[in-house]
């Protein structure tokens, strides 16, 4: 099989198998449901964990690669967090002005873009990361597909709780979080036709780091703090928890690198 071949296979295998994998395993919606508000919480740990522990050093050590000045990689991400502020401000002002009360209801819409926004960028990532490394050795390249995808479990076990979470049925949830995969094979391909040449993914990485620090200080952690069940409010912040010690052990046993 040609190296392109196996970027193609194994994109398939890292981004969209995983995604498949969850939705076999949380078939009940209602069950899905009522355990959505604690996912949400398991999934704002995975998101702190791959942004500070994940997506920062990549960008950091990338920008030292590419000869970038390393500082600059906290501007990109601080830009990648503003653009979601103002993403979502758009989308609260044009419910607005639709005649939709500025109030909770109009929020779930926007909540919806603002993961979808950052699962494209983050699977687009995950996509160029697969197609660089397999132009350095295929080997390297299925370590990489395997990380991946043993990285996107928890990660597609919160993506699909939290937009259940925003009003979404499993089904269009399923299919909301599918079309974001897509853009993998896009990253993927760009990869291995450009990989080196015309870009650093410092910036990109960086980016990503930004957008997922808003969903989770923004949107995730406060419906935290408006809990108002002591029993509740320290589930939730143990699923927090638990979701950063799940990727700390998955990447202490298949490393990114």
């Amino acid at each position: 099989m040609s190296t392109f071949g196996y970027i193609l296979l194994f994109t398939f295998f890292g981004s969209f198998l995983s995604l498949i994998s969850v939705a076999l395993v949380l078939r009940s919606e209602s069950w899905l449901k009522r355990a959505s508000a604690y996912f949400s919480s398991f999934a704002a740990g995975v998101l702190l964990f791959i942004a500070f522990l994940d997506l920062l050093p990549e960008a950091l050590e990338e920008a030292e690669t590419s000869g970038i000045d390393p500082h600059s990689m906290f501007i990109y991400a601080l830009l990648g967090f503003l653009a979601l502020f103002v993403i979502e401000r758009v989308f609260h002002w044009h419910h607005h002005h639709e005649g939709v009360p500025h109030d909770d209801e109009a929020r779930p819409p926007a909540y919806r873009y603002l993961i979808m926004a950052g699962d494209i960028l983050h699977n687009f990532l995950d996509g160029m990361a697969i197609g660089a490394t397999f132009l350095v050795s295929v080997p390297l390249g299925v370590t990489t597909a395997i990380s991946i995808f043993f990285h996107e479990i928890p990660k597609e076990i919160g993506d699909i709780s939290l937009l259940i979470h925003s009003g979404l049925k499993r089904k269009s949830a399923i299919i909301f979080n599918l079309a974001t995969k897509s853009t993998s094979f896009l990253g993927a391909i760009i990869a291995f036709l450009f990989a080196g040449q015309l870009f650093s993914l410092g910036p990109l990485f960086a980016f990503a780091a930004g957008s997922f620090l808003y969903i989770t200080a923004v949107d995730l952690i406060p419906e935290i703090h408006e809990e108002k069940n002591t029993r509740r409010i320290v589930t939730r912040v143990s699923f927090m928890f638990l979701g950063i010690a799940v990727l700390w052990v998955v990447g202490q046993i298949m490393p990114h690198k």
